[in-house]
């Protein structure tokens, strides 16, 4: 089985490849790596240097390869990043999409199209866990940009337009080793590492953690799935389970056995923020058996290891 996997050197991509690589999956890596790193797939992994804005070169590699299986990972999806430069954000990640939908559209794909989603589509409905039919309302612009994204794929599939299957995976915040991005946990255990004083913004959010791993462990249950059941079309990726910032910097001083002093720091507190972000799995582990294996603490070592073992 070919899959073809559009931004696969990335946090997700790297533990999907190896996954793929568990499952005799022939995995082919489309990155332009400017987040996404080479050395973070396999030697052997066929890796094409390619953007998402080029869509001749997209059709390119789509017709010399004849992918069974579309994954499409790739995106501005740091938050800071995203935040600093909405054009840029819309365009690259609204475009890209439209650029890939167009490409399988045109040359008749009929395989399955997996999406990287976020939670963050979602309104904040309080201490309660959010299903995917739970009410929508995205809060900053790249959680907006999924949004979008997912609309277009909708259209792409209600107008006939679209002969393949597709699926929403709507990620909520993963951990684990090989990130690429200086999210919350990196940039926490980055600034553990060098001293032990914690520079943060608000304490109080608390998000729905889930292990790369077990994201990679999902999606390729999906893939090898031959039920006739017909696949989800939004499915939420997460652990059911959340902690807030003050928990995740306790959990972090437990794993690298540091007593941490915390500052805050003004500049790092978003200004549109949500309080609660818990999701629900449910649908994944009903259609798929999917079982998670590495918890929020497991996480954090791993990516403590990644660290250090980089330094």
């Amino acid at each position: 089985m070919k899959v073809l996997t559009f931004g696969g050197a990335g946090f997700l991509g790297s533990s999907l490849d190896k996954e793929f690589k568990k499952n005799n999956i022939e995995n082919f890596v489309y990155d332009n790596l400017l987040t996404g790193k080479r050395e973070n797939i396999d030697i052997k992994t066929h890796f094409i240097n390619g953007d998402i804005s080029d869509i001749k070169q997209i059709e390119k590699y789509f017709l010399s390869i004849k992918p069974e299986i579309v994954i499409h990972l790739a995106a501005i999806h740091h938050i800071p990043t995203a935040e600093s430069n909405p054009l840029n954000t819309i365009e690259t990640n609204l475009k890209g999409t439209s650029n890939i939908l167009e490409i399988l559209s045109k040359n008749n794909f009929q395989g399955r199209f997996g999406f990287a989603s976020t939670g963050g589509i979602y309104k904040d409905i309080g201490n309660n866990p959010l299903t995917e039919n739970s009410e929508i309302d995205p809060i900053g612009i790249y959680p907006l940009s999924k949004y979008f994204s997912e609309k277009i794929i909708d259209y792409y599939v209600k107008s006939g337009k679209a002969n393949f299957k597709t699926t929403n995976f709507r990620l909520f915040n993963l951990v684990g080793k090989s990130e690429t991005n200086d999210h919350l946990l990196p940039a926490i255990l980055k600034q553990i590492y060098k001293g032990d004083n914690v520079s943060h913004g608000n304490l109080k959010p608390y998000r729905d953690y889930v292990h790369v791993d077990d994201v990679s462990s999902l999606i390729t249950l999906w893939i090898l799935d031959k039920s006739s059941k017909p696949i989800p079309q939004n499915m939420n990726v997460c652990s059911g389970k959340h902690f807030s910032v003050n928990e995740v910097i306790n959990i972090c001083a437990k794993v690298t056995n540091k007593e941490i002093r915390f500052i805050f720091d003004e500049k790092r507190a978003r200004k549109t923020d949500r309080l609660f972000q818990l999701g629900s799995n449910q649908l994944a582990k009903n259609r798929y058996s999917w079982n998670l294996k590495k918890d929020l603490k497991i996480g954090i070592k791993d990516l403590w290891e990644d660290i250090l073992s980089h330094q």
